[in-house]
């Protein structure tokens, strides 16, 4: 068991340094320079809307999205199945999920890859720790 966790704990960390890309810090700060200027701008005039911004001001907008969407959870081409990805309604309903997404998506093969893609990670994971609980609980009445 010990040469089991061992094992893990070396893959993990070996998995965390090989998947480290390097952080360039010089092009974050100069996206950053450029909000800080328009932040400036706002705080120097704090009457302004955004439609003023945008007319008398638009170099200051050039890298700036009003765009309110979540960004971290989709692209945002996938949103059609009442606002939330098809990825999550595979990974939580599984099967019925992809039979919902198929049919309010207007049967879109894409969105409906996506579900699926959704349904086989859970399903992975589920037996992933299925097989960890066995293994451990193996071990465990091994040394009995």
């Amino acid at each position: 068991m010990k040469k089991i966790v061992l094992f893990l704990t070396l893959s993990f960390v070996s998995q965390l340094t090989l998947a480290h890309e390097g952080f360039d810090f010089d092009e974050e700060t100069k996206e950053l320079e450029n909000l800080n200027e328009l932040e400036s701008f706002v705080l120097s005039n704090p009457e302004i809307s955004w439609l003023e911004v945008q007319s008398k001001n638009a170099n200051l907008l050039k890298d700036v999205s009003d765009d309110t969407q979540a960004s971290f959870l989709t692209d945002g081409r996938y949103e059609s199945t009442l606002g939330i990805p098809p990825f999550f309604w595979g990974c939580v309903l599984g099967v019925i999920g992809i039979l919902l997404v198929y049919i309010v998506s207007d049967n879109d093969r894409e969105a409906t890859k996506r579900a699926l893609i959704g349904c086989i990670t859970t399903f992975g994971v589920a037996a992933v720790f299925y097989l960890a609980v066995w293994l451990f609980a193996l071990g465990t009445w091994s040394t009995f």
